[in-house]
Parts: C-alpha cells; sequence; structure tokens
C-alpha cells in the first residue's frame, strides 16, 4: 500500500524562509511515508525563495506545487 501526504503551507516572501524551515523538518520526520507532496499557496513570493523551495523539495524526493493565491483574488 502506498502512503501520501498531501500539506498546504501559505505564505509569502517574507515567510517563505519559515516555510522552508518547516518543509525540512517535514521531510526529515517523515522519510517512511511514500510520497509527500506540498501544496504552496503563496502571494508575492519571489523566484529566489520559489528556487529554494523547489530544490529543497528536490533534495529529498519530494514533490511541490505553487498556488499563485494572488490570480485568485
Amino acid at each position: 500500500m502506498i502512503v501520501m501526504l498531501n500539506i498546504l503551507y501559505a505564505c509569502d516572501d517574507n515567510y517563505a524562509p519559515y516555510t522552508g524551515i518547516s518543509m525540512t523538518s517535514l521531510f526529515e520526520n517523515n522519510k517512511a511515508q511514500d510520497v509527500i507532496t506540498v501544496y504552496c499557496a503563496g502571494m508575492q513570493v519571489s523566484e529566489n525563495n520559489i528556487s529554494k523551495m523547489k530544490a529543497l523539495a528536490e533534495q529529498y524526493g519530494r514533490n511541490i506545487v505553487f498556488l499563485d493565491t494572488e490570480k485568485a483574488i
């Protein structure tokens, strides 16, 4: 049986570093999970921070999906 874990973070560019710290903890403490997908609902998150979060997810072999909430308003 494949175990999937879906997580949603909401952040802006100021909170992105803390989101990255939380993601690191999530990945480190759930290595036994088969699939982890992180959804990041962000408003005005810089390309630099998006790249860092993508690299972090890739480092752990996890999925990340960015949702631009600014467009939803």
